[in-house]
């Protein structure tokens, strides 16, 4: 609904008595880096290598309207539960997706009947759902296929189960131990997918879809 915000798994109206009264949060905004040109007039751009170009934080803004209770109160069960903490925040209109920022509540509004909560949060939105694919044990291999929908690239969470398992992707064959693994070679491109196979024990693969 359009009259709350999540913070955490905290209902803002359920939760503070507080109705979302107007919310923005700042577009997605690329970092650029110049350097200056020896011997030339000015600087030039340096570009990031593909699939690895980087965003500046964004900033949410919430206002919020006490309708139950005395704001005081409300202001201080809600400053010790926000205030300088990491909160995953799910927005009005977007139920599936969260932003995830360092919150500030702002207590200028303490005589009237509002307040507004800030957060300097990361550029992506991630998925509430996590991806999850699951291989069988199989000693002659069977093949798989992850995607990522989302604008970033991800690296799975393997766990792989007794006896380890050799994982083909793309054209290399890496060795996974009993346990789990996050490894950096193994990489779902954005809007992609990777192809392979594994011969073993059983693999659990784990990732969350991001876009911006």
């Amino acid at each position: 609904m359009d009259n709350q915000i999540w913070f955490g798994n905290r209902n803002s109206l359920t939760a503070y008595g507080l109705e979302l009264i107007r919310c923005t949060l700042t577009p997605a905004v690329r970092k650029q880096r110049w350097v200056d040109v020896p011997g030339g007039d000015g600087s030039v751009e340096l570009m990031a290598p593909a699939g690895l170009i980087a965003y500046e934080n964004r900033t949410l803004r919430a206002e919020l309207r006490c309708v139950t209770g005395r704001l005081g109160n409300v202001l201080d069960r809600l400053t010790h539960d926000l205030e300088g903490n990491t909160v995953k925040i799910i927005l009005p209109g977007s139920p599936m997706r969260y932003v995830e920022g360092v919150c500030h509540v702002n207590s200028a509004h303490r005589g009237g009947k509002s307040v507004t909560v800030s957060a300097v949060c990361g550029p992506w939105r991630y998925s509430c759902h996590l991806s999850t694919a699951r291989q069988p044990a199989s000693p002659e291999g069977i093949t798989f296929r992850w995607a990522n929908g989302g604008s970033k690239p991800v690296i799975p969470e393997l766990t792989v189960g007794e006896g380890g398992t050799d994982l083909t992707w793309n054209d290399e064959i890496i060795h996974l131990d009993e346990g789990r693994h996050l490894d950096p070679r193994l990489v779902i491109p954005a809007h992609s997918f990777i192809t392979g196979y594994t011969m073993g024990g059983t693999v659990t693969a784990q990732w969350r879809e991001a876009i911006l």
